[in-house]
Order: C-alpha cells, then sequence, then structure tokens
C-alpha cells in the first residue's frame, strides 16, 4: 500500500476507543453497514476511516452515510420520494451561482465600454444595459452542492433510513456536499445601473422576486 493510498487515523473521530488506528483507502463505496460494523483494521469505504467500526460499541449511535458521487465527498441530507426532496435540493444549489460571465455593456444594441455605458447612463439612455450570462448548479452537476440520486433496490430493502420505501421505486437520496465549492469570482452586476446587484446567487433572486409579488 502507497502512501498516497493510505491514511492513518490515530484517533478514528467515532472508532471505538480500544480499537487500534485504522488505515483507509479512499473509495467511492458508500459508507454503510459493512464499514460500521467493521473488525479488520483497513477502511475501503468513502468515510476515510472515521466511521470504521464504530457500531461494534454497544449504544453507539448510526452514523451519518456519507459517499463520494464524481469525485466529491457527499453525505446523506435527506430520503424520500424525488418529488418531495427536489426542492431541498434547489434550495442547497440555489446557495451560489455555479459560474458568472464577465459582463458586456451595451448601448444601441452594441457592444461598449464600461465608460460608454455609465456615459450613456448618465443621459438617460434607455437602450444602455449590461449584459451578463450565468449558470446554476443542478442536481446531476459534477460537485453540485446537492447531487439526487434515486434509491437502489439493495438501498432499500437494507437501508434503515429507507425503512418506509422497501417497495417505492421513487425513493430517492438526497446528498449534500461535504466541501462546498468556491462561489464564482465575478460578480453579478445590475442589468439597468451596471453596479454590483444585492442578489448574487439564485436563492437571493428568488426572494427578491417574493418580495416585490408581496
Amino acid at each position: 500500500m502507497s502512501a498516497t493510498q493510505a491514511a492513518l487515523f490515530d484517533e478514528p473521530i467515532t472508532a471505538p476507543k480500544s480499537k487500534r488506528p485504522v488505515f483507509s483507502i479512499f473509495t467511492d463505496i458508500t459508507c454503510g453497514e459493512a464499514c460500521w460494523h467493521a473488525k479488520e483494521e483497513i477502511c475501503r469505504c468513502s468515510c476515510g476511516g472515521k466511521n470504521h467500526g464504530v457500531l461494534l460499541e454497544n449504544g453507539a449511535e448510526q452514523p451519518i452515510r456519507n459517499a463520494k458521487i464524481d469525485g466529491h465527498r457527499y453525505t446523506l441530507a435527506a430520503v424520500g420520494k424525488r418529488r418531495d426532496i427536489a426542492a431541498q435540493a434547489a434550495t442547497l444549489n440555489g446557495a451560489q451561482y455555479r459560474s458568472v460571465d464577465r459582463p458586456t455593456f451595451v448601448v444601441d444594441g452594441t457592444t461598449a465600454t464600461e465608460e460608454q455605458f455609465q456615459d450613456a447612463r448618465a443621459k438617460g439612455d434607455p437602450r444602455a444595459f449590461v449584459n451578463q450570462y450565468h449558470y446554476q448548479w443542478s442536481e446531476t452537476d459534477a460537485g453540485a452542492p446537492a447531487r439526487l440520486k434515486y434509491a437502489t433496490p439493495p438501498q432499500r430493502d437494507k437501508w434503515p433510513e429507507l425503512a418506509a420505501f422497501r417497495e417505492d421505486n421513487d425513493a430517492a437520496l438526497l446528498w449534500q456536499i461535504v466541501d462546498m465549492p468556491a462561489p464564482p469570482a465575478i460578480k453579478m452586476l445590475d442589468k439597468l445601473t451596471g453596479e454590483t446587484a444585492s442578489a448574487q446567487c439564485p436563492n437571493d433572486r428568488k426572494a427578491e422576486q417574493l418580495a416585490r409579488q408581496n
């Protein structure tokens, strides 16, 4: 086992105190019962060794499930019918934009410099505006803050969290990322003023729209 493959946890966060140090080989395997009840000293799932053998102690609580999806670490945030937890996923993904393009200043249908835009705006020219593309996270994007996955038949059969969905093909898992991606470095600008917009994420824009409706 190479040094890059293994990590030594001298004091695993939730492992029994009597256990020896745990060696971890990070993989895409979802951390679950096999890891929590494991007696061997090598962990081969996505928890990094912190949950290895935790349920060998009497009274120990089940850890939060974690998984590695498209190279990113996630924890299980919710289970339910996909349509019922889709809004929660959208809120998590709406906390920031995936990316924001540089703004383009437009005057009278022609690309302009920022100075030309500000000059036209100062003169009250209604044909001056800012054009700027932005992109939102989807629950299918690699590295998204939230991922939605349908529960597999083995998961529905065995996971305690899915006890109410044993025969439900619409049962889904909501995974929340552990390390939140960095927000876009480019700020959104107000379309009319060219100043930094008050809404810098989809959730902010939704809140502003609801406020205007009320």
